[in-house]
This record gives structure tokens, C-alpha cells and sequence, in this order.
């Protein structure tokens, strides 16, 4: 067992090997029973005017601390070592002992960092339930790479999903030796030598499709090379690096489309918007490709997003231009027409279903239905009066069943209105009188 006053000598000792020595074999309970004595000390150490001063000296070596004065190291000219070398051991001594707020307190007098990495080792041998905790709140990005690397592949940490985590991990390829830029991903240190060689970190790049950051807007970061003329250089994008990644099978070309297709139904900013649109369009996806992710564009038909739903129809349009759009999906597809705001592509999406109507007659039965289901919900009249225009020239297609199916429907519609005390929409009423004819024109019945 070791003694308060052992631990407080180490502490003021600045001896941070051997304070992690013997602090190692402790189990929870004699780590407890220690707390409150190291505590007290780092509250002392938090309140004094701790300077390297005599006068800073005398005030916090007083009272019952007097006698750990002695143990002081002085330095080669005889002077009393800088006392913030008590700060570095006892950030050592508090996450071997404490609890996430005492670590969080102490870290809070410094850089928020740790100092060193004993701690590293203070931390992996009594590996507090805490520490992921700690990891993901009090993040800082002065923690480097192979340091984060140590703590999860060891176990001590989980991968946190933090914003500070995911912004530590965007500005990374940022990061340079002094003075040195780049200008092509194999210049990145974090690309060469951690993205492409680690698989954890890479992992960690799908969670940044999932977070509002300036992570697909080319060209965001420049410098200049040092000594040298010449005009600024623009480093690497991330989303030049995701290219890169795909190009050498680094990442799955299909996980990046789908992981780019579900971000575009977030509620994203219009310039990460953007961004994606233009990463997609970089990313030069094939038809093939595409077709298989067609499901994820008629989900982005009905988006809030007035430009994500008029890429969503640009590119659906494309694969039934190239013949890899499935049919099947076409009702589907209707009935996404109505439902949106007013942003979204309602007449430019119906007069593209006439065209696919009109080359293929057999698919009419299969739009006819969802085009009238949004004749009765859709609160815009000029879309619903071009879509009347449109059923009018489909009906004849139509068999007596479907008909009479969609009748029904309708009549129900303009009845619920007049319950509700209402007037019907005379363009409901139109409609359940063009489904009441025979087919050769509108029949009125009551």
C-alpha cells in the first residue's frame, strides 16, 4: 500500500516514472483511499499563485505542505525547478486515482492536454470505466494520431463519434511539417501514411458523411511554398481524398455513392449540399453503378431540398435515358410527384412520365393510380390542373376495373369535403366525373 506522504513526494519530485510505478498495482479501493489527500493537494495547487517564484514557492509550500518544500529538484544554476512540473505529475497522479471530473479539473489549469504521455500509461493500467467518456468530452486536437491509435487498438478507449473527434479528423490532412505544404494527396502525411495503411481511421471517414462540415468543398486550404516564388498553392480537399481513397480500393465505390445519396437526405447547409452534389458528380459514377442506388434517387424526389430533388429527377431521368431504370419503380416514382413543397420539380417530373407513357402505353395503368391519389392530396392547383390534362390523355388506357377503383376513390374525396362543409375541388369533381364516362369523354353523375 502506498502512503499519502509517498505519493505527495513523488508528486513534488516531478519523478512521473516512478509515480506511475507505484501507483500501477493499486486496486480501486487503495486508489480511493488515496484521492483525497492528491485532491486536496491539486485544490491547493488550484488556488495558490503558483509561479516559479520564491514568493510562489513560500506561498504554496505553507502550513502542512511545509515540509515538502525539500523535495523540490533544483535545476543545473541551483534554482528551483518551475512548479509546473507539480501540474504534470499531479495530472498523472489524477487519472491513476480520480474520476473524469477531477482529470477534467486539472487538465483545465494547462492546455487541457495532458502533458505527457505517462499519463498514457497511468491511464492503460487502471483503465477507468471513464475514459471513453473523458475521450469523447474533452477532446483536443493537440492529441496526435499514433497517440489516439494507442488508445483504441489497446482497448483503453472506444472510438468516440464526438464533433470534436470528427473535426480533429477532418483537419488532419491539414497537417504538415513546419513550413511544407502540399499540392497532391500522396504530399498529405495523413493520407500516405495513416488513411492508407490504417483501417480504424478509415473506418471513421463514413461517420463524416453523416455531419454538418465543410468536408466536400474542393480547394479550402492554400499555402505558399516557403523561400520560394511562385503564386499559392491549394492543398488537397477531403473530398479529392475520398477520390483518391475509391481509385485505390481503399474504399468501396458503391458504399461512397450510397453513403453520398443518404447524406442528401439530411438537413445539411446549401453549400454542403452543394458540395455533395458536385462530389457525386466528380466521382464519375457509371450507369451500372447507379442503377444499382436507383431505390436511393426516388427517395430523394419527395426532399425538402428543392435542388436535391431536381438532382434526384435529373439523375432518374438519366438511367431511363440509358435503359437501367426498372419500370417497377415507376409508381413509386409518381408518388413522389405530389407530396413536396414548392421548390420541387412537379411539372417537369410529370411531363417526363408522358414521355415514358407515350413510348411505353403498357406502364400507363401502373402511373394512372398514383397520379390520382395526388389529385386528391396536393395542395398546389397548378400542378393538380396539369396533371388532370395528363390524366385525361391516359385514360382510354385504362381498363373498366381500374376505372371504376379510382372512381370510388374520388367520390369518397368529393364527399368528405362536402361533410367537412366545404366545397369540393372542382377539379376532384372533373376527375370523378371523366372516371364516371365510358372513356370517349366526361360523363356528369351525381
Amino acid at each position: 500500500m502506498v502512503s499519502s506522504d509517498a505519493l505527495l513526494k513523488k508528486i513534488v519530485q516531478g519523478e512521473k516514472k516512478g509515480l506511475v510505478k507505484i501507483l500501477a498495482p493499486l486496486s480501486e479501493q487503495e486508489r480511493a483511499s488515496l484521492l483525497p489527500d492528491c485532491w486536496a493537494f491539486a485544490q491547493r495547487f488550484q488556488t495558490c499563485n503558483v509561479t516559479s517564484s520564491a514568493t510562489g514557492v513560500y506561498q504554496f509550500f505553507s502550513g502542512e505542505y511545509a515540509p515538502l518544500v525539500k523535495y523540490l529538484k533544483k535545476d543545473k544554476d541551483g534554482c528551483k525547478v518551475h512548479l509546473y512540473t507539480i501540474r504534470e505529475s499531479l495530472e498523472i497522479a489524477l487519472f491513476a486515482l480520480g474520476q473524469l471530473q477531477h482529470v477534467k479539473d486539472i487538465l483545465a489549469l494547462g492546455s487541457k492536454y495532458p502533458s505527457d504521455l505517462f499519463w498514457l500509461t497511468a491511464l492503460e493500467d487502471r483503465r477507468p470505466s471513464w475514459a471513453s467518456k473523458w475521450l469523447a468530452q474533452a477532446f483536443c486536437d493537440t492529441l496526435g494520431h499514433e497517440t489516439l491509435n494507442y488508445l483504441f487498438s489497446h482497448g483503453i478507449c472506444d472510438r468516440p463519434s464526438s464533433h470534436w473527434y470528427l473535426e480533429w479528423l477532418v483537419g488532419q490532412i491539414y497537417v504538415m511539417p513546419t513550413g511544407q505544404g502540399a499540392s497532391k494527396v500522396d504530399e498529405v502525411p495523413f493520407f500516405r501514411d495513416v488513411l492508407m495503411k490504417d483501417d480504424g481511421f478509415l473506418n471513421d471517414v463514413w461517420k463524416l458523411f453523416k455531419v454538418e462540415m465543410p468536408l466536400f468543398l474542393d480547394h479550402t486550404n492554400q499555402w505558399k511554398p516557403t523561400g520560394k516564388k511562385g503564386s499559392v498553392k491549394m492543398m488537397p480537399s477531403w473530398a479529392e481524398i475520398l477520390r483518391a481513397l475509391t481509385e485505390r480500393g481503399r474504399l468501396d465505390r458503391r458504399k461512397v455513392l450510397q453513403a453520398t445519396l443518404d447524406s442528401l437526405t439530411l438537413p445539411f447547409s446549401a453549400a454542403r449540399i452543394g458540395g455533395l452534389i458536385s462530389f457525386h458528380t466528380g466521382m464519375v459514377f457509371t450507369d451500372e453503378e447507379r442503377a444499382k442506388c436507383q431505390g436511393r434517387y426516388v427517395k430523394l424526389l419527395d426532399a425538402e431540398n428543392g435542388r436535391v430533388a431536381n438532382f434526384a429527377l435529373k439523375e432518374i431521368k438519366a438511367l431511363e435515358k440509358s435503359g437501367h431504370l426498372k419500370y417497377a419503380l415507376l409508381l413509386e416514382v409518381a408518388a413522389k410527384v405530389f407530396p413536396g413543397g414548392e421548390e420541387q420539380p412537379t411539372k417537369s417530373l410529370l411531363s417526363w412520365m408522358d414521355r415514358i407513357a407515350k413510348k411505353n402505353p403498357k406502364l400507363t395503368p401502373t402511373l394512372f393510380p398514383a397520379l390520382v391519389e395526388g389529385l386528391i392530396v396536393h395542395p398546389r392547383p397548378d400542378n393538380r390542373e396539369f396533371a388532370l390534362r395528363l390524366l385525361e390523355k391516359w385514360i382510354e388506357a385504362t381498363d373498366d376495373a381500374l376505372r371504376k377503383s379510382l372512381l370510388k376513390r374520388v367520390s369518397d374525396a368529393v364527399k368528405l369535403s362536402a361533410m367537412l362543409g366545404g366545397e369540393p375541388k372542382e377539379d376532384l369533381v372533373l376527375l370523378r366525373d371523366l372516371l364516371a364516362g365510358d372513356g370517349k369523354g366526361i360523363g356528369i353523375t351525381e
